[in-house]
């Protein structure tokens, strides 16, 4: 497994941070990407699309924790359900995992954008004129206009430290989902809690 970094703030204890985490011992590949500015966030989604050929793609937002599990029982509902093209986890508790895997796949279409890993083939690259909000939506609406199915794991709740970095963003949220719209794409409703 690989795992991309991308550190877009210049605090000097998260640069040293990221730095360290970098030199570390252990079996996973980790890329260190510094900006000196802040990059939207739709942009840097699809850098990591296109400068990976991995066949599975975890999008994880900053103000989230995960439970020991989240890896494991991510790749085992890919492994189960061929006909999964994103995979998704329920709030809760982190402590509260379990050791055997729990899992639904809603009938009913959601978006999930703090947290999501998708398989290669089930990703569209999204255009440049959204660039936070409208991001996820786009993905998913194409997951499903694809004919891929979303599954929620429930045996391996994380965290979401909801809106933690919003009081930076200097766009209006509300256009940004206008041009969303404008792309022909119904409504998504937001949050694995909103199906399951």
């Amino acid at each position: 497994m690989n795992i991309l970094v991308v550190n877009i703030n210049n605090d000097r204890m998260t640069r040293e941070l990221m730095v360290d985490l970098s030199l570390q011992t252990h079996p996973y590949e980790v890329t260190l990407i510094n900006n000196d500015t802040n990059v939207d966030l739709c942009r840097i989604w699809n850098e990591f699309y296109s400068s990976t050929t991995d066949d599975l793609l975890c999008f994880l937002n900053n103000d989230v924790k995960v439970p020991p599990n989240f890896v494991s029982d991510t790749v085992a509902v890919f492994d189960k359900e061929p006909e999964v093209g994103c995979v998704v986890h329920r709030i809760g508790n982190p402590c509260e995992y379990g050791d055997e895997l729990v899992y639904r796949i809603p009938t009913k279409k959601f978006c999930q954008g703090f947290d999501f890993t998708l398989r290669r083939d089930a990703y569209t690259l999204i255009p440049d004129d959204l660039r936070v909000f409208g991001g996820d939506d786009y993905l998913f609406s194409n997951l499903y206009l694809k004919g891929w199915k979303a599954a929620v794991v429930l045996s391996s709740p994380i965290v979401h430290y909801n809106a933690r970095s919003r009081k930076w963003y200097k766009y209006n949220r509300k256009d940004e989902m206008e041009t969303y719209l404008k792309y022909g794409y119904e409504p998504l409703p937001h949050g694995a809690g909103n199906v399951c």
